[in-house]
């Protein structure tokens, strides 16, 4: 392959790896962004790297995996500062929904930078992401801004009959969940009208076959207190702090018995994802960084990742120390 054909490889691949995330398939998203990352690597394509590596964050992200996909876009952010591209700026959105869900107070600076600049650019589709992680803070902090939230419902009603039913959902769902929306719109996603029509239960568990653990948390939270008590586990789980203090608050007013807040450093292997099981499996089998990209159709790069992720996660130095403390707690399971 020359260097042509591999850029645009790589740019097909950023592509599809889009268009799957703005139809939540996680895992056609996961597979397209690490093989971009890749081949972008692979034949010295700088930008383009840096453009997958910020896809493959947000992939992460989505997938629960919130530590791995800050540190990416951290090192997007390092390489590009003051860039004002698109891939820069949605990765300056990304890290401000993490750390707004953390309650870190940076996150709204975050949040604004994106938005200045998706707004200026008036593409509608990437307006409605960003104006959706900004309700979601105001929801979070309690730090309502009504003229905002006015442009927002108008936006709303301006994408929503473009197609993107996902996008458009998130949106309202956060409208809703500040009261306001007048009415639940047509057109949007079938979890988020789940949950706004009163069945949490069913909205879960679309959001547990797509892969979601935080969206499925927001949808169990809607629901009896068993289910509210799953959802602030799968939240302190994820690291959602100031989300899970939410729920907690809001389980105390109803009478609730709440279990004290959970140190997430305190049982090391809690948090991994599905992914990172797979890789510490293998891991345990002895295979190399190659070996396990080859076993699960990943590249190298991807898995090596994944397996500095797994060793933070349970605090360990080395690989061989990661699988001795993963089978000290009965974390390993069978890879097909």
């Amino acid at each position: 392959m020359d260097t042509g054909n591999a850029n645009e490889e790589s740019r097909a691949l950023h592509n599809m790896a889009n268009v799957a995330l703005r139809k939540r398939n996680l895992e056609l998203a996961h597979t397209s962004a690490a093989r971009s990352f890749e081949t972008a690597a692979k034949y010295n394509l700088p930008r383009l790297e840096l453009n997958a590596k910020a896809d493959f964050a947000y992939v992460l992200f989505r997938e629960g995996d919130w530590d791995t996909a800050e540190g990416l876009a951290s090192e997007v952010l390092d390489a590009s500062p003051e860039s004002q591209s698109f891939m820069t700026t949605y990765t300056y959105r990304n890290l401000g929904v993490i750390e707004s869900r953390k309650g870190h107070q940076q996150a709204k600076g975050n949040l604004e930078r994106s938005w200045s600049v998706m707004a200026t650019s008036r593409q509608l589709q990437n307006m409605t992401y960003d104006a959706a992680s900004l309700t979601e803070h105001m929801w979070i902090t309690g730090e309502v801004d009504t003229d905002r939230t006015a442009y927002f419902r108008r936006l709303l009603d301006d994408v929503i009959g473009l197609g993107n039913t996902w996008d458009t959902g998130e949106l309202a769902l956060w409208l809703w969940k500040l009261d306001e929306l007048a009415e639940i719109p047509e057109g949007i996603a079938e979890p988020h009208r789940l949950v706004m029509h009163g069945d949490p239960a069913a909205a879960a568990e679309i959001w547990e076959k797509l892969g979601y653990p935080y969206e499925r948390a927001i949808a169990l939270s809607h629901g009896d207190t068993t289910s509210q008590l799953e959802a602030l586990d799968i939240l302190e789980t994820l690291g959602a702090t100031a989300v899970a203090d939410k729920l907690r608050q809001a389980l105390r007013d109803q009478g609730a018995s709440v279990p004290r807040r959970r140190r997430v450093t305190r049982s090391p292997g809690v948090g991994l994802t599905a992914r990172q099981s797979e890789v510490l499996s293998l891991l345990a089998e002895g295979l190399s960084n190659v070996d396990i990209a080859d076993r699960l159709f990943l590249s190298p790069r991807t898995v090596e990742h994944h397996v500095a992720a797994v060793m933070s996660k349970l605090n360990a130095s080395s690989r061989d120390e990661a699988v001795e403390k993963a089978t000290e707690q009965a974390l390993l399971t069978a890879v097909s």
